[in-house]
């Protein structure tokens, strides 16, 4: 069907924008600069591939080479192993595409919203469906946007007890298969022939890559939605529970926050847990112990005035420091640095470069 034809190509395209979007903003990242650098060669470029795209998993794999290697970090003068990966650009874009294509059968034209009423969730961007508007690509492609958000709504709770929580291993603990299960659950409801599709496609994508467990790269919207796709039914019983205890609570993908009300005791609050404990337990994943605790109003408060380094490129979190320690900054400092002088720094860093290759 032509009508068919064309709506693929638009969700191509936005799937291309929105990961062209945050990679241009994260321009030191090793993902991001191999999207940028693969795409802006013109014989990569999508419309001159985009029949391999809008392919059959099998199709695309006869153009593109499969291949992940682990991503890294310098600190303290090493290079450190981190638990993400590194995919080659067609295979970010074909994987995020697939999920968009998901993303339209089981919402529509629409902002993929995974909240409930007592549980406000964020997770990395925001898919939204119904704009493809430069300026709103640019905004809610960057998980900032949400992230800001799930900030703004968690200081609301300032002046409360919160307990605190996250889930260990959180990607590592989704396995694939059953991710790829609790999708065919959901079109069941649906019965989508494209959701079949895509699920054969991302199937097919998860074992030539070895991906056992939900893939966790740079800046990925689609493993986030797919996180949340997963966490659906968990989502519906903390609801459940949530609204029983007379809690309210906000989420970023696996990090949560409950508001407790004044008149809820510590034994009360406790049961909550272990009910959502014994949830999130039947998904095969759990809270970690060391990082959940109840914080009391005064903690809160303090908690609330940490500085951030985990996300070190967030400008202006209401009620937040900013760590004068940020990655991007300080290499682009240090750039600045470099080129002053007429490039007197400059050369001589190439010279000693070039006594480390020598030695």
């Amino acid at each position: 069907m032509r009508w068919r034809y064309f709506l693929e190509e638009k969700l191509l395209k936005l799937a291309f924008d929105y990961i062209y979007s945050i990679s241009s903003k994260k321009r030191y990242n090793i993902q991001s600069m191999a999207i940028l650098n693969y795409f802006n060669i013109k014989e990569n470029q999508i419309q001159h591939n985009k029949d391999f795209y809008l392919g059959d998993y099998k199709f695309f794999k006869s153009e593109m080479e499969p291949l992940k290697v682990k991503d890294f970090t310098y600190k303290n003068d090493y290079f450190t192993p981190r638990e993400m990966y590194l995919i080659p650009p067609s295979y970010y874009l074909y994987y995020t595409f697939q999920v968009f294509k998901l993303c339209y059968e089981f919402y529509g034209k629409s902002v993929i919203n995974f909240s409930t009423e007592h549980n406000k969730i964020f997770y990395s961007g925001e898919l939204d469906l119904s704009n493809n508007k430069k300026s709103n690509i640019n905004k809610k492609s960057d998980f900032s946007y949400s992230y800001n958000s799930f900030q703004d709504r968690r200081k609301d709770f300032d002046g409360n007890r919160v307990l605190v929580a996250d889930v260990q291993d959180f990607f590592k603990g989704i396995k694939t298969e059953e991710l790829i299960d609790k999708i065919k659950i959901m079109n069941g409801v649906v019965q989508s022939d494209i959701v079949k599709y895509v699920i054969e496609n991302l199937s097919s994508l998860f074992a030539d890559l070895s991906f056992f467990n939900l893939p966790q790269l740079n800046f990925s919207i689609a493993s986030s939605i797919l996180s949340q796709l997963y966490l659906g039914d968990f989502s519906n019983k903390m609801e459940s529970i949530l609204s029983e205890y007379g809690c309210w609570a906000v989420r970023f993908v696996d990090d949560m926050y409950i508001q407790l009300p004044n008149t809820l005791t510590k034994k009360e609050v406790n049961a909550m847990l272990d009910k959502l404990s014994f949830h999130l337990w039947k998904e095969g994943l759990n809270f970690n112990t060391s990082k959940t605790e109840i914080l009391g109003i005064d903690e809160y408060k303090k908690f609330s005035e940490t500085v951030i380094e985990d996300y070190d490129d967030i400008p202006n979190v209401k009620g937040y420091k900013k760590s004068k320690f940020v990655s991007q900054k300080i290499i682009a400092d240090k750039v600045g640095e470099l080129i002053e002088s007429d490039g007197v720094l400059l050369i001589e860093f190439i010279s000693k470069l070039n006594a480390l290759a020598d030695d």
